[in-house]
């Protein structure tokens, strides 16, 4: 194990140069001696993305991993105040960005807690907290395999922290309506739902904290 690395996991969909500078950003802004880089190609396989999350994981021996959208755009320092805040009790961290429901806030200092979920496009935890709720549920295809993860971390008492000081750009959607046609993507989202549903017995929810300026 290597203890106090972070295993950075980014699924590619051939988008070419919005993929490229998803990665140029973790090169250039992630000191190299923290971390490992896993960039996966889901294209044409096109797998279920929780499978693919769950094999990258397991074959890693980094203490942390963290889950990067191929449509995402990390800062400098991103890593590091990500994992300041990774402490006894808390089951993942995220950024504040312009496009995630309670992620939607402005940069500033300080935690929040999120009282529902943390976004997948960015997301920190530790590969033992992983392993403790089973990894990602394998049964949906896209979409919501972040809220069951929340979910499972949040049952079991964990703390999920949105770190204020740190800003991810993500460009939702772009990825996705460039595989699947709108109603295809739609069909798969109230799918993705409807198991969450049934798995949870709770209605599926989303919170908005919109206070960008």
């Amino acid at each position: 194990m290597q203890f106090g690395k972070t295993e950075i996991i980014i699924v590619k969909y051939n988008q070419g140069e919005l993929e490229n500078e998803c990665v140029k950003r973790v090169l250039e802004y992630t000191n190299p001696k923290t971390y490992n880089l896993t960039v996966y190609s889901n294209y044409p396989h096109n797998e279920n993305l929780p499978v693919i999350f769950n094999r990258c994981i397991e074959r890693s021996d980094c203490e942390f991993i963290c889950l990067l959208n191929s449509d995402a755009y990390v800062e400098k320092g991103w890593l590091p105040k990500l994992l300041e805040h990774l402490k006894y009790g808390v089951g993942a961290v995220a950024p504040v960005t312009d496009n995630a429901t309670e992620q939607m806030q402005s940069r500033g200092t300080g935690i929040v807690e999120a009282e529902v979920m943390l976004s997948g496009f960015c997301l920190l935890f530790r590969k033992a907290v992983w392993k403790e709720v089973g990894g990602f549920d394998e049964h949906i295809k896209l979409y919501c395999d972040d809220d069951l993860f929340s979910w499972e971390l949040k049952r079991r008492g964990y703390k999920l922290i949105i770190v204020k000081s740190v800003f991810v750009e993500h460009k939702m959607r772009v990825t996705v309506d460039s595989i699947w046609d709108r109603k295809t993507s739609d069909e798969m989202m109230a799918h993705s739902k409807k198991y969450y549903e049934f798995k949870t017995n709770r209605k599926w929810q989303v919170k908005y904290n919109d206070d960008l300026e």
